[in-house]
């Protein structure tokens, strides 16, 4: 008897398509494992995250997986011409190597930048075929929730899980380099995941309460088991989202999140029953962290903590870029910070806690226009896409790339860490996908 299998939806038609596609799913299940890593010996000087320049195995996966893909896709000059911008701004990193303090180490920054960029044009060209995109959502998602899930259970034991070996990070409290939140009986904990911090944690959080609440609008998801099953997901996210304690996410994604709510809304004439469903998880849930909710958004803790080493680190950048206004080199505004301001405290000493004021001062004011560009002009192409089309996962793009925007403004990883790069990447993909994509598969219509 013969057997019959199922034809998997967005994975394509062909085996060399479908290899191709698999290889991108992998890589986006993998996107928060970037420690395993190379080191190729330690840097004197600099005493941050830049301490050595690190390659990830991973990067190997993403251009092996390029090559296949130009050699399926065949793109022509015409597809490429709108990373015009990245390509310059590629480049000018590794031209950069040229006047950086640590020239090896402004070589291996702009190569992780390329490494980056090559994957920015095979999602954004992959996520325009709607069964995939829905594929690849899918993929995210899982990850995401299962970082959710890890990050929740340190937050309740109050420390790791002992799966180093999977890259989580040694959290046994207290201790000095931990972000922790203070309480009335002592600082707790903040969830990591396996993420270098609650912030990229926070992030990507973001990513899948965005897609997750598009979802729940789509036709296919209106049945009441779906419902009930999304908004039991999307609840439990928002709870870890809760735990990270990232302020600044909290507000941007709040503010994203009832935007896109408002458009969904006005796109089919009612709130879902997920959303309703999640609301009151999340509010159950808060309820149980009051007393930390209150510690971290206090005023006195936000006045005498966060805003004056952050006032600082602006100082010290802007600095640096009246002194070398083309910039101190890629990666190098560690060392450079170092030998400008040695009366900084360790932490002063970080990369400042805002991207573009730290893509200034490592690539100039050249390469911040640079990035500006591009990224500008994917959120007016997305937000044009959000507004003219009738279906809710453009807005859900447009909206969940307006938050990233946010969170730029106040840290920097998604430009020192490799997974809030490659995050930032997709974020971006999912933008460009949503402007590009013809004859959509996932429109929703309003109730006559």
């Amino acid at each position: 008897m013969k057997l019959r299998t199922k034809k998997v939806r967005g994975l394509g038609a062909n085996r060399m398509e479908q290899a191709v596609r698999l290889l991108l799913l992998l890589i986006l299940f993998m996107l928060p494992f970037a420690y395993w890593e190379v080191q190729a010996g330690a840097i004197a000087g600099a005493g941050t995250i830049y301490t050595v320049p690190k390659f990830y195995p991973l990067e190997i996966l993403i251009a092996g997986t390029f090559v296949a893909w130009m050699g399926l896709r065949q793109p022509n000059r015409q597809a490429l011409a709108r990373y015009w911008p990245v390509a310059g701004l590629v480049a000018l990193a590794f031209i950069s190597a040229v006047w950086a303090p640590l020239p090896t180490l402004a070589v291996v920054i702009a190569a992780h930048l390329a490494i980056a960029s090559l994957l920015l044009v095979m999602l954004a060209s992959e996520f325009a075929d709607p069964p995939f995109r829905r594929l690849a959502s899918v993929v995210l998602v899982t990850m995401i929730t299962l970082q959710a899930a890890w990050g929740g259970a340190q937050y309740l034991g109050q420390h790791d899980l002992g799966l180093q070996s999977l890259g989580e990070g040694v959290l046994h409290p207290p201790s000095s380099w931990l972000a922790m939140v203070p309480t009335p009986h002592g600082p707790k904990l903040r969830a990591y995941g396996v993420l270098t911090h609650p912030n990229v944690l926070a992030a990507y959080l973001a990513a899948a309460i965005f897609l997750v609440i598009s979802a729940l609008f789509a036709r296919r998801f209106r049945t009441w088991w779906w419902q009930l099953a999304g908004g039991g997901l999307l609840g439990g996210l928002a709870l870890a989202f809760l735990v990270t304690f990232s302020r600044t996410p909290w507000l941007v994604v709040t503010a994203g999140a009832m935007a896109l709510l408002a458009r969904g809304v006005w796109l089919v004439r009612r709130l879902p029953a997920g959303v309703m469903l999640a609301a009151l998880i999340f509010a159950i849930g808060a309820f149980g962290v009051r007393t930390e909710l209150q510690q971290r958004t206090s005023a006195t803790h936000i006045g005498q903590v966060a805003v004056p080493d952050r006032a600082v680190q602006h100082e010290a950048a802007w600095t640096l870029v009246r002194q070398q206004p083309y910039g101190v080199g890629a990666g190098n505004y560690a060392p450079a910070v170092d030998e400008a301001r040695p009366d900084l405290t360790p932490y002063q000493r970080q990369p400042v806690h805002d991207t573009i004021v730290l893509v200034t001062a490592e690539l100039g004011i050249v390469g911040a226009g640079l990035l500006l560009f591009f990224v500008g002009s994917v959120l007016w192409d997305s937000t044009r896409a959000a507004w003219r089309r009738r279906a809710v996962w453009p807005a859900a793009a447009c909206a969940l790339l307006l938050a990233s925007l946010g969170m730029t403004l106040t840290d920097h990883f998604f430009w020192t860490l490799p997974q809030g790069m490659w995050l930032f990447v997709v974020v971006l993909a999912l933008a460009i996908a949503a402007a590009t994509e013809s004859a959509p598969q996932d429109a929703v219509r309003r109730k006559r």
